[in-house]
């Protein structure tokens, strides 16, 4: 899962492990109740959370032969059918079970199904037919990583895990290679520990991808270290914020911990329509000039210093881009003038507008380009996150812990 998230071939740990939960399932529903259908149905469910795909499938398939209205017993299947096609060397036999998987899992989502698990597998579909999985330019690499997913999917972590070493060893740079021996190693009974140290690994080898933070979270998580966990959370967030997986497993962690997550609240009644070709338009509020006591007329320099980005200042700090974008530099700039122009008296009193007050705080932590990046980003200040992150990575975790997590039943660590 990089930066643009795909479901892993395979299956991710964070999917795995919640699998159960995300297709909603009633576990008072599947108890063995000595009917032939229930104890098919348990036994299927018991081998689709150990990731024995191919076996659970094949009982899930008589399953729905029996009633094809059971909900959760299609979406299971439809996973697993997802999970097998996307390991699929073979591209007819790929696309007849990727077409299976897809109206399996819509047949599920018709009679209520709703679960993230098969969002996810319905939109890996959703550009067709997946292609066959390649993972390096490295032959031997890519085919140790092919052979190693299968045995994955089949629930055979100990093969699994030597294949992906093979590939690590033949492609030292593969990341996917470190992750999944780890992913693998948390599947294992009794193997947990080893997990983190091929999370870190991975990490090493990218540290600016979201997946190994995420997969070593949930590791921590299931080893009763919930601060531990939040950090890597936090890392993962950090290192692809505008990733939904990312995004929403810090969200899920910080639910479940008794955290609110909110961005300082910053009212800009100032709008910027900027054309890039030097016509720009401002539009003030026409009460900031009767608010003379609590520094809104900030916001009119607000306004006019980013009038000057779109007509000379961008030309002069890109001059490798031909066509203007609404830039980090010219964000932080333009918040900055207008805070600078406040008169020292406001800025001191309890009157002071809000929203600059919050920008003022965020400026003396130095975290007012993590807090624009994270909070304020639209697609130009997006392009420029690569670039910050690079040496802002303590900027950005400050700004997280400190700005946007606002209560917490664990204490932050700074």
């Amino acid at each position: 899962m990089s930066k643009s998230p795909k479901l892993r071939y395979g299956l991710s740990i964070l999917l795995i492990v919640t699998a159960l939960m995300l297709c909603g399932l009633d576990r008072a529903a599947i108890a063995q109740t000595g009917s032939d259908y229930d104890q098919k149905r348990q036994q299927a469910f018991d081998l689709f959370k150990q990731n024995k795909m191919n076996d659970a499938a094949a009982i899930f398939e008589q399953l729905v032969k029996q009633n094809d209205q059971d909900r959760d017993v299609l979406a299971a299947l439809g996973f697993c059918l997802y999970s097998i096609s996307s390991v699929t060397l073979d591209d007819a036999k790929r696309e007849e079970i990727s077409n299976r998987a897809r109206t399996i899992l819509l047949k599920a989502k018709d009679l209520g199904d709703n679960s993230r698990l098969s969002a996810l597998a319905l939109a890996g579909l959703s550009g067709g037919v997946p292609g066959a999985p390649k993972y390096s330019e490295n032959k031997a690499a890519n085919k140790a990583m092919q052979d190693a997913e299968i045995s994955f999917v089949k629930g055979d972590m100990e093969t699994a895990i030597q294949l992906y070493k093979m590939a690590l060893s033949s492609d030292p740079n593969l990341y996917e290679a470190a992750l999944y021996i780890g992913d693998s190693y948390y599947k294992s009974d009794g193997k947990l520990d080893m997990a983190g140290e091929w999370f870190a690994k991975a990490i090493a080898i990218n540290p600016n991808r979201e997946t190994a933070y995420r997969y070593w979270a949930d590791a921590l998580m299931k080893q009763g270290k919930p601060i531990e966990a939040r950090d890597k959370y936090i890392e993962a967030y950090i290192s692809e914020p505008y990733n939904q997986l990312a995004a929403s497993a810090f969200v899920g962690y910080a639910k479940n911990h008794d955290i609110t997550l909110s961005h300082p609240v910053v009212k800009i009644p100032t709008s910027v329509d900027q054309k890039g070709d030097g016509n720009t338009t401002i539009t003030l509020d026409p009460d900031l000039m009767n608010r003379k006591d609590d520094g809104s007329s900030a916001w009119i320099t607000y306004g006019i210093a980013r009038t000057t980005w779109a007509t000379k200042r961008f030309a002069e700090e890109y001059p490798n881009e031909k066509t203007y974008r609404h830039s980090l530099k010219e964000e932080a700039d333009s918040l900055r003038m207008a805070i600078k122009t406040i008169d020292k008296k406001v800025r001191e009193s309890d009157k002071l507008d809000p929203s600059l007050a919050n920008l003022i705080k965020m400026d003396d932590a130095g975290v007012l380009e993590a807090y624009i990046l994270l909070a304020r980003a639209d697609r130009g200040i997006a392009q420029d996150y690569p670039e910050y992150r690079k040496t802002n990575r303590d900027k950005l975790k400050k700004y997280v812990v400190e700005f946007v997590m606002k209560r917490s039943g664990i204490s932050a660590s700074r």
